[in-house]
Formats: C-alpha cells, sequence, structure tokens
C-alpha cells in the first residue's frame, strides 16, 4: 500500500488558482475520497500526485520519496493514472488496459 502525503501543494491554470496549499495525508491502508464540484480542482489535484502537471509550490510524497524525484519507472511502480477520456488515444479493450499496469515490473530489452 502506498503512504501519501501532500504539503502545501499548489496549482494554477495561467493567473487562475486551482489548488492552494493542499495538505493532505494519507496514511497505509486507508481509503479516501475525494469529493467536490465541478471545478474545485479534485481532478487538478490527482494530476499533480501523478506528475501529470507540476505544482507550482509544495511537496508530494509517495511512501516518504519526494516524488518529483522519483523516476518514472519507480513511479509507475507505485501508482497509475486512467484519464476520465482517452479512449479516441487508446483504442484498447479493459483487459489491455488492466494489462499496462504490468509494465513497470517487465524488464526492459
Amino acid at each position: 500500500m502506498v503512504k501519501l502525503k501532500i504539503k502545501e501543494c499548489s496549482f494554477s491554470y495561467g493567473s487562475h488558482p486551482v489548488l492552494e496549499k493542499v495538505t493532505l495525508e494519507i496514511k497505509e491502508g486507508e481509503m479516501v475520497s475525494i469529493i467536490g464540484p465541478n471545478g474545485s480542482g479534485k481532478s487538478t489535484l490527482l494530476r499533480c500526485i501523478c506528475r501529470v502537471l507540476q505544482p507550482g509550490g509544495g511537496v508530494i510524497y509517495l511512501n516518504g520519496k519526494d516524488a518529483a524525484r522519483l523516476n518514472s519507472r519507480a513511479l509507475a511502480r507505485l501508482l497509475g493514472y486512467v484519464p476520465q477520456s482517452g479512449a479516441e488515444v487508446f483504442p484498447l479493450t479493459v483487459f489491455e488496459a488492466v494489462l499496462l499496469g504490468r509494465k513497470p515490473y517487465l524488464n526492459q530489452c
């Protein structure tokens, strides 16, 4: 299980701030839901955690390590990200999409 700690994470789209000093700690084994109205920053926060977006401030820790310093393979072994839309870009079956989660564990040729 992955432990997640977010310290004062901030993110803006241009001059429009979306996340302002968000702090959160999720301990191993805890289940958490992120809820809120449309446009409140839920997806932006998840994209920052997965490094799809780079926060403008703050630090995100995965298992006690700064996520920004993890290489992409180490990050992929800890978490995965499936965007809400993307079927047009990656026409995969559900089974094929699930198998992609095994890629970080395969030996590179």
